[in-house]
């Protein structure tokens, strides 16, 4: 039983960072591309963190704290 239980929780973790991986691969692509039009598009990059800063505030605020933690992470990206 042990086995088993044990052997679950390491699939479900390598789900976890397998996610998170690319969950973090995606967010370096989109940094890298806001990074590049700083100097060309400043107005883009700017209303960008505009919206990234209103989604992390809205994560809470907007929240019913019943939802789970994928949807959390959805609110974010």
């Amino acid at each position: 039983m042990m086995n088993w239980a044990s052997k679950f929780i390491q699939a479900a973790l390598a789900l976890s960072f397998s996610r998170v991986e690319e969950i973090k691969n995606n967010r370096i692509k989109e940094l890298r591309e806001m990074k590049s039009k700083i100097k060309n598009d400043p107005l883009v990059v700017e209303n960008w963190f505009d919206n990234e800063i209103n989604k992390i505030i809205n994560v809470t605020e907007n929240s019913d704290y019943s939802t789970d933690l994928e949807s959390l992470i959805d609110k974010i990206k």
